[in-house]
């Protein structure tokens, strides 16, 4: 069975973001685009190993040195179970390759562990990315054991194990218990929001507030020992209690098999009876409607993105949290950060801050790779292009527009601006709703992702998701930095020429998605 689950493994690595085509294509476009992914997640992962690597320093400053294992236990495990917990269902009940390797002679268990492995790969990315950053940091301002690195590198081997099996059997519980019912995806995606909001309100009810916001993370760190046990036992472990960091790798592993062996036996059944549909014969046809072009499409579109749980899921988050965000702020403890600097300041930094978490990935962003191998239809559709293309422009504004404005105006009540920086947090967040959904419906044309197995692939996978990602984060970010150096009416007219670049910028790649050739348009 273990040379099964290691050639499983193997395909489903090699079929990760187009990697056996690159391989042995010919196509110099594909090896590039491959390198493009690439840059792009490594610029990702280093900006995870900073802000990892800072917490840990500021616990160093503060003389909470024996925190940094907790810390780094709960930020994998959170991590890691947020990350896997929206693609847990599609990953291993995936109609597609369940109906490819059904016929293969290998054992069902086999198949079920290989995709956890599949899974585990990308966790474990992200836990040695944090963990190196922490011990990096330990080693250049701490005289530690070397027990302390030995255990905490080992230690991230393991620590993603039981959050990722957790969330695939959230996940998994999910899928089973809305597979029947009549609106399925609608269903799959109230769960599972419902389920986070329980989440992140469990997690930050364990302790109370204090005035000093490191030191009420600490607080909260001790608290979570409880609520992931396998964290005490690695930190307990890290600090030298051998019983306990045995514990941490036997519970990990057993869970981790366990599951996936008991997932395996009734593999052929659970995805029978998941990936079956009813069809009824009681179809009426009623009146037929008469609507212009743009509405039909916007009407389709629409109508796509919502039958999709894992599609909405990834790609209203970013707004949902810019919300939240932006409430925390204006609200909870957070309006003490906001008063500590002048409000004029803050009033024309805010609105790029929340683009960069609104825009992380934009709807547009995946909306061409979503239409998979039937982009054929709509490349042969007798509309225009403009309004194929300003149809999904109008699904993502619906999200990105109230969002963005929703967030200025919380912020604003709490900042109290004058006229004009009230004006500009308005404007700036209109237009960076505007310009995110353009950016990414121009980045997608560029670098679609026809040919997925599920759609996890094409929303989170794909090229164009990360490139999207990346840029709309340096557009967000980099216009702070003049801001940071001026004041008075420089920064006004400094607000005026960054507003100008990104109108013109705009334009500029709307004329490009408008006169596109959709008939070119192909995953090379």
């Amino acid at each position: 069975m273990w040379k099964s689950v290691r050639l499983l493994t193997w395909l489903s690595f090699c079929n990760l973001f187009g990697i056996n085509e690159a391989r042995f294509s010919k196509d110099p476009k594909k090896k590039s685009r491959l390198i493009t992914v690439a840059v792009a997640m490594l610029i990702l992962f280093a900006m995870m190993a900073f802000y990892a690597g800072a917490l840990a320093f500021a616990f160093i400053t503060l003389n909470l040195t024996d925190l940094i294992p907790t810390y780094l236990g709960v930020v994998i495990t959170l991590l890691a179970f947020i990350f896997t917990v929206f693609r847990a269902g599609p990953t291993l009940f995936s109609r597609k390759q369940f109906e490819f390797l059904s016929v293969l002679p290998v054992r069902p268990a086999a198949i079920v562990i290989s995709r956890f492995i599949s899974v585990y790969i990308y966790d474990l990315a992200i836990s040695l990315c944090s963990t190196v950053s922490v011990l990096v940091v330990c080693a250049c301002h701490l005289t530690l054991s070397p027990w302390f690195y030995i255990s905490m590198l080992f230690g991230a081997l393991f620590l993603p194990l039981l959050p990722m099996t957790a969330s695939m059997l959230v996940g998994t519980g999910i899928y089973a218990v809305t597979a029947s019912m009549k609106r399925k995806n609608l269903m799959q995606t109230i769960f599972s929001f419902t389920f986070l909001a329980v989440y992140f309100a469990l997690i930050n009810s364990m302790n109370g507030m204090t005035d000093d916001m490191l030191l009420d993370l600490a607080e909260k760190l001790k608290a979570l020992e409880s609520v992931f046990p396998t964290v005490g036992w690695f930190s307990d472990g890290v600090r030298g209690n051998i019983g306990a960091y045995l514990l941490f790798f036997a519970v990990s592993l057993a869970v981790f098999f366990g599951f996936a062996l008991l997932v395996g036996k009734y593999y052929r059944w659970l995805c029978t009876h998941l990936t079956s549909n009813a069809a009824k014969g009681n179809y009426v046809m009623k009146k037929q409607k008469k609507s212009s072009a743009l509405s039909a499409c916007f009407f389709r579109e629409r109508k796509r993105y919502f039958s999709s749980s894992v599609y909405f899921m990834n790609t209203a988050i970013g707004y949902i949290m810019t919300v939240v965000l932006a409430a925390m702020l204006a609200f909870g403890d957070g309006n003490v950060l906001i008063a500590s600097f002048p409000s004029q300041r803050v009033a024309k930094i805010v609105p790029f801050l929340l683009a960069a978490l609104a825009n992380m990935m934009p709807i547009t962003s995946s909306a061409i790779s979503m239409e998979g191998n039937c982009f054929w239809l709509t490349q042969t559709l007798p509309v225009r292009v403009r309004d194929i293309a300003n149809a999904k422009l109008l699904v993502n504004l619906m999200f990105a527009a109230p969002c963005m404005l929703i967030s200025s105006g919380i912020l604003a009540f709490a900042i109290r601006p004058d006229l004009p920086d009230l004006f500009w947090m308005l404007f700036v967040s209109a237009l960076y709703a505007v310009f995110g959904s353009v950016l990414g419906l121009f980045i997608n044309m560029k670098l679609p992702m026809l040919h997925w197995d599920h759609e996890s692939q094409a929303v989170k996978q794909g090229r164009s998701a990360f490139v999207t990602m990346f840029a709309c984060f340096v557009t967000a970010v980099l216009p702070v930095v003049p801001l940071l150096i001026v004041s008075g009416i420089a920064a006004h007219i400094a607000m005026g020429v960054i507003c100008l670049a990104l109108l013109l910028l705009t334009r500029t790649m709307y004329r490009r998605i408008c006169t596109f050739d959709l008939k070119k348009i192909a995953e090379d």
